[in-house]
């Protein structure tokens, strides 16, 4: 029973890695919040809780999760248009930050998904590189 256990976690732990990708490189991480406490904490909040119903919440949001892939081009080009997150509408333009560079991005990106998305993979310059490159 108990090499049934021990088997059973392994497999786990092991697909588990399959699925994320790269572990969340924490420093990264903690180079993404300095840069999103002076970039984007005076719309999303400290807590990324947003503001009101101007703003969109960035934690537990639906979006977040289901258009991660788009974050770096989001952050670099901004975005226009109408957005529903967790179920409520929001048309506020978001301005682009394109004085970012590619390493800048990434460790935003790691911040919001980790901190906000409770994702625990890391987004790499290439990957955001790649993005970029495919931003509409």
């Amino acid at each position: 029973m108990f090499r049934l256990i021990i088997i059973t976690s392994y497999l786990f732990v092991c697909i588990s890695c399959m699925q994320e990708g790269s572990r969340v490189n924490m420093q990264q991480v903690a180079h993404g919040q300095e840069i999103y406490s002076r970039s984007c904490a005076n719309c999303h909040g400290e807590d990324g809780k947003g503001l009101a119903k101007l703003i969109p919440p960035l934690l537990d949001a639906d979006y977040l999760i289901a258009h991660q892939l788009e974050l770096p081009c989001i952050i670099k080009n901004g975005m226009s248009g109408k957005i529903t997150v967790n179920n409520y509408s929001y048309e506020l333009k978001m301005p682009g930050n394109n004085k970012l560079s590619e390493s800048e991005i990434a460790a935003v990106c790691n911040f919001v998904l980790f901190r906000y998305g409770k994702v625990n993979y890391s987004i790499s310059v290439n990957d955001v590189s790649n993005q970029l490159k495919q931003c509409k």
